[in-house]
């Protein structure tokens, strides 16, 4: 297989393995205990002077709350979408490639999407991809001048062409013709 570019087994599975519904449900709870804080936060700012200190304190915690809802929302979308990213068919790579360009991905955290930093280049992707398994469907047969094989999709293929010397690279569709 192509160095890099392995695909990683699966951790065995354990018995309190969290999935990705149980965090969904764990984000409800957590949005519902936020707007009981904010409700208190509110009541207590308009109380005496000592109770609105107290009530502008849990406010800002009632932020944190809001925050930490929104991060176990995103944790399950990337539970799904690992799920999804380990069916057969799917590209091996531990990380998403630009269909087009290749490996130039970069996360833009403050706006919690990843961009192709090609210029030009408009795609984009609500997640982290760069550190998310690809998942895109397999497009291309890579052989390498070892003779290892791998599957790969259209963006990593692109990429294994740039970098693998020596590589056959070819899309899976010709060899059906």
């Amino acid at each position: 297989m192509a160095a890099g570019y392995g695909a990683t087994e699966p951790e065995s599975k354990s018995a309190t393995e969290v999935t990705a519904d149980a965090l969904t449900d764990l984000a409800s709870r957590v949005d519902a205990l936020s707007g009981e804080l904010g409700l208190a936060a509110a009541s207590l700012r308009r109380g005496s002077e000592d109770a609105r200190t107290v009530g502008y304190r849990l406010a800002d915690h009632n932020g944190t709350l809001q925050y930490l809802a929104a991060e176990l929302k995103g944790a399950a979308a990337d539970l799904v979408h690992i799920t999804t990213a380990r069916e057969p068919g799917r590209c091996p790579v531990e990380w998403g490639a630009c269909p087009e360009h290749g490996a130039t991905l970069r996360y833009i955290a403050n706006e919690a999407i990843t961009r192709c930093t090609r210029p030009g280049c408009a795609r984009t992707w609500t997640r982290d991809a760069s550190v998310l398994p690809c998942g895109e469907p397999v497009t291309h047969s890579v052989v390498e001048s070892t003779g290892d094989h791998v599957e790969f999709c259209v963006g990593h293929a692109v990429d294994a062409r740039a970098r693998l010397i020596g590589a056959t690279i070819t899309a899976l569709n010709a060899r059906e013709a």
